[in-house]
């Protein structure tokens, strides 16, 4: 298990979205980054056609505000690939 797991895992966090800003800058601290990025695939099929879109939120560690966000929407169907699947990843900056 790598480090971002277990540190996710200590908090009981499968992810940071709604995370409370103290524990995100507590991870930070952990994970030694200076930012967070929450990246999570959707699948919101509308009148039976399929639509795939994908949501990023950075966070400052600092500060465990989100200080950005960015929704792509119309992305090919990659459902079955991608449903409900999240990444997070830490960065030093």
């Amino acid at each position: 298990m790598d480090v971002t797991s277990k540190v996710l895992r200590k908090y009981r966090l499968r992810d940071v979205d709604g995370a409370p800003p103290d524990e995100l800058r507590q991870i930070a601290v952990e994970l030694e980054v200076d930012w967070l990025l929450s990246v999570t695939f959707h699948d919101l099929p509308r009148h039976d056609v399929p639509d795939v879109s994908l949501s990023m939120r950075l966070i400052d560690g600092a500060t465990g505000e989100v200080v950005w966000t960015y929704t792509m929407r119309g992305l090919v169907d990659a459902s079955p690939v991608i449903q409900g699947n999240r990444i997070f990843v830490a960065s030093t900056g």
